[in-house]
């Protein structure tokens, strides 16, 4: 059984945006919008937020160090015909563009003269790399292959969940999305250049970004202008670190100027410039007077040549989530098995937890001497459990939601999905 706020969310999209999205090219944050609807999504993002404005005051009162990040990086392609079947050298050209946008190298910065946004170019001081060691601890070069039958994947729900997440209903499924950024390469309805899931939005299985195959990478079919630059993965990758569009929260634009973005020096933006690239000698203020639209920045929706930067208070958004829900992604601690396990694979399924979902016990069959339990919500956060007599665990305390179970024993440790209903 899927959590409810998820089944909720998935079955409706379709239905309620297909008449909004054909001029889109990022739905992120209308399925953003669709899951705060419910209280479990909405009290997620509400700590994240909380917790986004305390870092960065804190690290404007007490100074911050400068440290250079690298994401491990998981490819997951996804293909029905031969052309969404994208080369490796194709995947391989997208994160180099990534390295280049988040660190400042990206040459085309150097376009942004207006000095008031020249001043805030940031090096967000993170860099990303196709993934070396599966979560298994085989070797790898960071991307799998899937072929399907079913079109239009990238959007596509089956049972309430989104099929190119899952190896059973036609897609991939995840690799451990504590540890991994995983993108899904797969086709999406017309319009559509991609989704991303912003922290604490989605279950585990489904944390991620993904993106429809010609508007990934620089070369092969991802060559025709205006979006031939890779840009559609960076601007949807600074969804997954917990970026707006520069209009804010309110879907795709913001005409009476109500919303914003939460970052100080992006000024307010009333529309969302799709399919524009205007030069600089025609900037326009459309909230703020003598305060211009920075229609330059990666959270635009410019054409590929027109974003061309982050600014400094991107990055400490950006970086905060790196300090709080995706620390694991840096730390690597978290719940993903690890490279060599005690745990056989005929052990790992003998391992089951009922009821589930659970409301105020579950009890794990199959565990071995001296086990030990931990539980993290979709935010990485720790929430205790009371290990009990023949491994009854109470979970009474945890609020309705989707955790991690870390089961582990002196050597190495496994994970299993819990669901908590309160009926």
């Amino acid at each position: 059984m899927t959590d409810m706020r998820f089944i909720f969310f998935l079955v409706v999209i379709l239905t309620m945006l297909s008449a909004s999205i054909r001029a889109q090219t990022c739905v992120s944050q209308d399925l953003l919008a669709l899951q705060l609807q419910q209280a479990g999504v909405a009290a997620d993002r509400a700590r994240i937020e909380t917790f986004t404005r305390k870092w960065i005051t804190d690290y404007h009162n007490l100074g911050g160090a400068r440290v250079l990040v690298t994401i491990p990086v998981v490819v997951h392609v996804v293909w029905r015909t031969p052309d969404e079947n994208i080369s490796d050298e194709q995947i391989v050209s997208q994160i180099e563009v990534l390295n280049q946008d988040f660190r400042k190298m990206n040459a085309d910065s150097e376009q942004v003269t207006y000095p008031p946004f020249r001043s805030v170019r940031a090096d967000v001081e993170i860099e990303f790399q196709l993934a070396t060691v599966d979560p298994f601890g085989n070797v790898t070069n960071g991307i799998t292959r899937t072929q399907t039958s079913l079109p239009e994947i990238g959007l596509l729900v089956v049972d309430g969940k989104r099929a190119i997440c899952y190896d059973d209903l036609g897609g991939h499924d995840v690799w451990c999305s504590n540890h991994y950024l995983n993108i899904w390469i797969g086709a999406f309805p017309a319009g559509i250049a991609g989704e991303a899931s912003f922290p604490g939005q989605d279950i585990p299985e489904e944390d991620g970004v993904r993106i429809t195959p010609h508007r990934f990478g620089v070369v092969g079919t991802a060559i025709n202008a205006p979006y031939h630059l890779g840009r559609t993965a960076t601007h949807e990758i600074g969804h997954y670190f917990n970026l707006y569009h520069l209009w804010g929260s309110s879907g795709n634009s913001n005409p009476d100027c109500a919303f914003d973005d939460e970052v100080t020096d992006t000024p307010k933006q009333a529309g969302n410039y799709l399919n524009q690239c205007p030069p600089f000698s025609q900037l326009q203020s459309s909230c703020i007077a003598n305060s211009p639209d920075m229609f330059c920045n990666f959270m635009n929706y410019t054409d590929d040549p027109c974003m061309v930067m982050f600014t400094q208070g991107q990055k400490l958004r950006m970086r905060a989530t790196l300090d709080g829900p995706r620390a694991a992604l840096v730390t690597q601690s978290g719940a993903c098995l690890p490279a060599t396990s005690e745990f056989e694979p005929e052990q790992v399924s003998s391992i089951t937890i009922h009821p589930n979902p659970a409301d105020q016990f579950v009890v794990i069959e199959g565990l071995s001497a001296g086990s030990t339990i931990r539980c993290l919500d979709a935010n990485g956060v720790l929430w205790p459990v009371n290990q009990g007599f023949e491994n009854r665990i109470q979970v009474g305390q945890l609020p309705a939601g989707a955790y991690i179970l870390q089961i582990k024993n002196e050597i190495n440790m496994i994970t299993k999905m819990l669901i908590i209903a309160r009926l």
